[in-house]
C-alpha cells in the first residue's frame, strides 16, 4: 500500500487532522439557495468519515437591495492540534457595501470570535470599478486572538 501524502508531518502541517490524512477522507457537503430577488443562503460542512462528527461548518445569508449589499455568517471549526489550533473556534462574520455612485463603492467587513468575546478582524475599502478599469484602497486590522502575536495592519492598493 502506498503512503498517504497528507499523513506526513511537514513544516506547514497541511494534511494532519484535515481529513486528507486517512485512507478515506472526511465527507464534505454544501447546499445553497438563491431567491433570484437578491437574497441567498449557503451552508457547508466537513464531517468525520468514521463518526460523522462535524469538523467544520459554515452558514451564511446575504442580500442585495438596490445599491446596498450585506452578509451575515457563522463559522464553527473543530480543534486541529497538529496545526496549532487547540480550541474549538466559533465566529460571526459580517460584511456590507454601498454603491454611492455609478462606479464607486465603499465596503466594510468584520469577524468576531464568540468564544473569546473579541473582534478577530475588521476591514474597510473604497473601490472604483467600471467596465474597463478597477482600483481599490483597503485597510485591514487582524488581531490574533488565538496566540500572543500583535495585531497585523495592512493597507493595500489594488489596480
Amino acid at each position: 500500500m502506498a503512503p498517504i501524502p497528507f499523513a506526513e508531518n511537514d513544516l506547514t502541517s497541511t494534511g494532519l487532522d484535515s481529513g486528507l490524512d486517512k485512507e478515506v477522507s472526511d465527507y464534505v457537503a454544501r447546499v445553497g439557495v438563491n431567491s433570484n430577488m437578491g437574497i441567498s443562503g449557503l451552508a457547508r460542512g466537513r464531517f468525520d468519515a468514521q463518526s460523522a462528527e462535524l469538523k467544520y461548518g459554515e452558514v451564511e445569508a446575504s442580500a442585495v437591495y438596490q445599491r446596498y449589499s450585506g452578509s451575515l455568517g457563522y463559522t464553527y471549526a473543530d480543534k486541529r492540534p497538529s496545526a496549532g489550533i487547540n480550541e474549538i473556534r466559533q465566529e460571526i462574520t459580517t460584511a456590507a457595501a454601498m454603491k454611492f455612485d455609478q462606479y464607486w463603492a465603499v465596503s466594510g467587513a468584520s469577524r468576531f470570535d464568540i468564544t473569546g468575546n473579541a473582534f478577530v478582524s475588521g476591514a474597510v475599502a473604497l473601490k472604483y470599478d467600471d467596465e474597463c478599469f478597477a482600483i481599490s484602497l483597503s485597510y485591514t486590522n487582524t488581531r490574533e486572538n488565538y496566540s500572543d502575536l500583535d495585531a497585523d495592519q495592512t493597507v493595500k492598493l489594488s489596480v
